[in-house]
């Protein structure tokens, strides 16, 4: 569980793609010994999970799921991510309860400034609204 706090931004260092996978690898400022392998990492809101760690840097492995449901498939080195830890349970709560995993990609179908706030309405795919509404929530 996260928060949906950034805690920093990373860049991409590398992302290699296999077929329809990937492995990225992003810089981080985190401390090494406060992150290990296994460990679950908010990268810009999508849940991975830690699989190798080097001074200053973690790879994750990416599923073909998570890049057709996310804008990882737009990932190149040099990109800049936004970071999150996972939630330990003597942490204090601030902002939301997020699990991190991606149902959809939204298209951005309206941008206003109202009262000095960017408010964005969001468009999600006809398949997704018709998965949901199989599923008895709207």
């Amino acid at each position: 569980m996260f928060t949906g706090l950034i805690e920093e931004v990373g860049k991409v260092v590398r992302i290699e793609r296999t077929g329809t996978s990937a492995r990225l690898t992003v810089a981080a400022g985190f401390p090494p010994g406060e992150v290990a392998i296994g460990d679950s990492i908010a990268v810009s809101g999508t849940c991975l999970t830690v699989v190798e760690k080097s001074n200053g840097s973690f790879t994750f492995d990416v599923s073909p799921e998570t890049i057709s449901r996310t804008a990882f498939r737009q990932l190149k080195s040099g990109s800049v991510v936004n970071l999150e830890r996972a939630l330990r349970l003597s942490d204090r709560l601030d902002g939301h309860l997020v699990a991190g995993h991606v149902d959809c990609v939204a298209t951005i179908a309206e941008r206003r400034e109202t009262s000095g706030n960017i408010v964005f309405a969001f468009r999600i795919p006809r398949e997704y609204i018709r998965y949901i509404a199989g599923k008895g929530s709207v």
